[in-house]
C-alpha cells in the first residue's frame, strides 16, 4: 500500500513514511485497513490523498 497526495509526493509505502514531514503517520488497525493521519493540520494539507 502507498500514500500519495495530489501532487503526487509519496508519503508511505507499507507503514513506512517516505516524506520527511513528521506530521504524518500511517495506522493499521487491521489487517485491511491503512489510516493516514495529519497531525495539525494546516491549509497546504489541503486535497485528495489517495491509497493504491
Amino acid at each position: 500500500v502507498i500514500w500519495m497526495n495530489t501532487k503526487s509526493i509519496l508519503i508511505s509505502t507499507e507503514d513506512r513514511r517516505t516524506t520527511d514531514d513528521v506530521r504524518m503517520s500511517v495506522e493499521r488497525p487491521f489487517i485491511t485497513d491503512w489510516n493516514l493521519h495529519i497531525r495539525n493540520v494546516q491549509l497546504k494539507d489541503r486535497g485528495i490523498y489517495t491509497c493504491q
